[in-house]
């Protein structure tokens, strides 16, 4: 008897803390929050003559019956020119009373609401309370905030007139466009020379293509860059900034090795070398196209076979 008792007593006692977790949980999820959606818009295109629309829009609701929303943006940025109630809005399919909505440019706000009609349950849940429209005037930015204090000219009241406590979560718009991504190119030289532009840590927006150029002092060489501790032995040097980047030039007392080939002595081998021994081919010395510097093999001639040692070398560089 004494167990049956027990068991009884114990039923009662985990259904009591059944219903009052339930009750907690409907509380909780039954925080009402008064919205702006979308509840940020960051768009450099929404250029002055542009237009935007907001939704003010109510969640986890009991029982509305009243709502009344006084919004405030800024009258520099937008200029706002209408609100309604959307085909969708929380009293659709209902008996309502409309208001004309009030809009001061000046100050920059809109004052609206709605109200049920007899008696009649409430709305529960979430949906949209209105849609504001905006022309966008000028660049900048604008919050779209609710008055303060909740309860004053901004509220929701169930149907027996009592408010609801809410939440109230602004939005915001800006049209600012965003500041160019920059990174630093960090010009060093070693000893023996300079650089154009000359050492120093330089900003550039991003995908700009850097010509950096050694120049080397009198006894002196261009050796090599050490770009990202990654040497080459071209230059100038083209550094296109899609990173922070380190740039260090090295010399030399050591003059470079010839390259064959390079007739203009560029400390590379390309088609202007090519060009000017075609224009000496078929020339000896005393000839009026005579360039010594196209005798590659030294024979006292310009002919195919310098051309070709010139061509075997194409693309090479100091």
């Amino acid at each position: 008897m004494k167990r049956t008792i027990s068991g009884i007593m114990l039923m009662l006692l985990l259904t009591s803390l059944s219903a009052f977790a339930f009750n907690i949980r409907r509380v909780v999820a039954t925080t009402s929050t008064l919205s702006v959606k979308p509840p940020t818009i960051i768009d450099p295109s929404l250029t002055p003559d542009n237009t935007l629309i907001i939704n003010c829009s109510v969640e986890n609701v009991i029982d509305l019956f009243v709502w009344q929303i006084k919004l405030f943006f800024d009258p520099i940025t937008l200029n706002c020119t209408g609100a309604w109630y959307p085909s969708d809005h929380v009293f659709v399919g209902k008996t309502f009373v409309p208001v004309v909505p009030i809009i001061d440019n000046s100050v920059g706000y809109v004052l609206y609401g709605c109200s049920l009609m007899g008696a009649v349950a409430g709305f529960e849940g979430g949906g949209t309370l209105c849609q504001i429209e905006f022309d966008v005037k000028s660049i900048g930015k604008s919050g779209f905030n609710y008055s303060e204090p909740y309860g004053e000219d901004t509220y929701i009241l169930d149907s027996n007139l009592d408010e609801i406590s809410a939440e109230m979560e602004n939005g915001y718009f800006s049209n600012v466009p965003a500041p160019p991504i920059e990174y630093t190119l960090t010009i060093t030289s070693a000893v023996g020379g300079t650089t154009d532009p000359s050492p120093d840590t330089y900003t550039y927006a991003e995908g700009t293509a850097v010509v950096v150029t050694a120049i080397p002092d009198a006894g002196y060489y261009f050796d090599h860059w050490e770009l990202d501790g990654v040497n080459y032995i071209i230059t100038p040097i083209t550094v296109t900034m899609n990173a922070n980047h380190t740039l260090h030039v090295v010399f030399t007392t050591e003059p470079p090795p010839e390259i064959i080939g390079d007739i203009n002595g560029d400390g590379k081998v390309d088609m202007k070398d090519i060009g000017i021994a075609g224009k000496a081919f078929g020339s000896y010395p005393e000839h009026q196209n005579w360039n010594a510097d196209a005798d590659v093999n030294l024979n006292q001639k310009v002919d195919l076979i310098d051309i070709a040692l010139i061509a075997r070398n194409f693309g090479r560089t100091l």
